[in-house]
Order: structure tokens, then C-alpha cells, then sequence
């Protein structure tokens, strides 16, 4: 379960990538910093394990279902990435909680920045989101065993990558630390 890995005093940053600004705000202390962010391209060999999302084919077909089906250019939020943004095994009051709101949760349980580097477009296609609001990563670390430093590589290239598919689209990123 997820709470083995909360610490005793979760701090949750949000990151706000751009017009290639990222801003860190931490609710805790109330402090906002702003500061230029340096995008770094690299090519990737995506054969490798981590890039394989056939596990996910059945989850992807829904959650590129609903994106089709119920959002709005530019104007819906997608809630992406693991299992703490995937309405049926963790944020199960996810439809209550947003109800009336232009917001989907899609996240899919075990899934890594790998896997969404993947499936983004499949998901997304030409539907752009307002806000792409994400909770990533973790499963790097914990279940493909991914070091704090390649886990913030692959975090950088997803955020890129995203900035590339959809510039106009905010990009929030929720971390527990």
C-alpha cells in the first residue's frame, strides 16, 4: 500500500512549467520562487523494458475513451500519471470531489514516466488540455528500481515532451517528499 512510502510529514511541492518558467511553490512555508528552466533534448532508445505499455493496452483504450468522449480543447484538466491520480484503485472520490468541474482523473496504477512518455499522445491525441496535472515517478524508483537521478531525468524529458505536444497546455506536478 501506498502509505509505506508517506513519510511522517508529507510536504507536496507543485511545479508549474511555462514560457520555459518553472515556478516551485511550497504550501508549508508559503514561498514562491521563479526561475528559468533549461530544456534538454536527448534522443531515447524506447525498446528497452520500461518502454513497454502493453500492460496497460486495456487501460490506455479507456482512458483515451474518456478523454475523446468528455473534453474540451484547452479548457479540461487531466489529472495523469500512477496509481495516486487513477480513480479506480486510489482516488476513488476523485468524480466526487471534482464534480462540476472540467476535470478527468487518468491516471493508471503502476505506471512510470516512461509509460507516459508512450501513451500521452494516444491519449491525449489533438484534444489539448487546459492543465495537465501529474503525480509520476514513483513507480521509477520503487518498482523499476531507477536511481533519485534518472528518475529526475525522465522527469524532466516528460515535462519537455509535453511542453512540445501541447505549449499552450499548464503542467503541474505534484510530488510527495
Amino acid at each position: 500500500t501506498h502509505q509505506n512510502f508517506f513519510p511522517v510529514y508529507a510536504k507536496i511541492l507543485l511545479y508549474r512549467l511555462k514560457n520555459q518558467k518553472t515556478v516551485l511553490t511550497d504550501p508549508a512555508c508559503n514561498v514562491t520562487m521563479i526561475q528559468k528552466c533549461t530544456y534538454i533534448c536527448v534522443a531515447v532508445d524506447t525498446s528497452g523494458t520500461e518502454f513497454d505499455t502493453s500492460k496497460y493496452a486495456t487501460k490506455i483504450a479507456a482512458r483515451a475513451s474518456a478523454w475523446s468522449t468528455k473534453a474540451k480543447d484547452g479548457v479540461t484538466t487531466a489529472f495523469i500519471g500512477d496509481s495516486f491520480f487513477d480513480e479506480n484503485d486510489f482516488w476513488t472520490n476523485f468524480s466526487s470531489t471534482y464534480a462540476g468541474k472540467d476535470a478527468l482523473c487518468l491516471g493508471i496504477s503502476s505506471a512510470t514516466t516512461f509509460d507516459w512518455e508512450m501513451i500521452a499522445e494516444d491519449i491525449f491525441g489533438n484534444v489539448a488540455p487546459k492543465n495537465i496535472v501529474m503525480h509520476i515517478g514513483t513507480n521509477n524508483i520503487y518498482d523499476d528500481g531507477k536511481s533519485a537521478a534518472e528518475t529526475v531525468s525522465a522527469l524532466q524529458r516528460l515535462f519537455t515532451m509535453l511542453h512540445g505536444y501541447y505549449p499552450e497546455t499548464g503542467l503541474y506536478y505534484f510530488g510527495i517528499s
